[in-house]
């Protein structure tokens, strides 16, 4: 498995076939099944929302593999939409549980910190080096570790404290690789742009 993050530069613009535009068409799809999820929760419809974020997770999943399939790359515009759809639908829906079970609200709090942090590397790559990192595939165990969390909550109307650390766990241990590979990359790109000028 490759245990590097996904570099996409802004400005390519490879082939796109049919599977690509589908996987794109599932990708902004999954904001509205996001928001509705965040819905339901306010309205009482946990089991029903549950079953959204199900839904929204199945797509995530589908959505990388049909946007690669064919041309084989993936575009920075679906990486970079990707993203901000995934996170604000997990901290609407995050923000929606808090507003039933206020306990929640204590290990909400630490991944939406560990998200921000991840966010300001991403826009630092993006303005930098004019570049979407997309996280290395092991970090991808994070999203599934706080999908499965989040149905848990959903179905059982509880806070479940050992799937929370288990996500917590995970999440700023990638941080820290996911970090750690953006700064590595933007100081070989200064590099490269020296010897270029020089």
């Amino acid at each position: 498995m490759n245990q590097q993050i996904v570099i996409l530069p802004l400005d390519a613009t490879p082939s796109r076939g049919a599977l690509a535009i589908v996987g794109e068409i599932m990708t902004y799809a999954r904001l509205p099944i996001g928001l509705g999820a965040a819905s339901l929760i306010l309205a009482g419809g946990w089991r029903a929302a549950a079953f959204c974020v199900a839904m929204f997770v199945v797509l995530d999943i589908a959505d990388g593999r049909f946007a690669r399939a064919g041309a084989r790359a993936d575009t920075a515009r679906r990486r970079g939409a990707d993203a901000v759809i995934d996170k604000l639908s997990v901290h609407l829906c995050a923000m929606a549980v808090c507003t039933q079970i206020p306990m929640a609200i204590g290990y909400w709090i630490p991944l939406l910190a560990r998200d921000l942090i991840q966010g300001h590397a991403s826009f630092r790559m993006i303005v930098r080096c004019r570049v979407v990192a997309a996280g290395a595939p092991w970090h991808r165990m994070f999203s599934l570790s706080m999908a499965i969390w989040g149905c848990a909550v959903l179905l059982s109307g509880q806070v479940r404290g050992e799937l929370a650390v288990i996500s917590m766990v995970l999440g700023y241990v990638s941080l820290v690789d996911y970090v750690a590979q953006c700064r590595a990359f933007e100081a070989s790109n200064r590099l490269a742009t020296m010897r270029i000028a020089s």
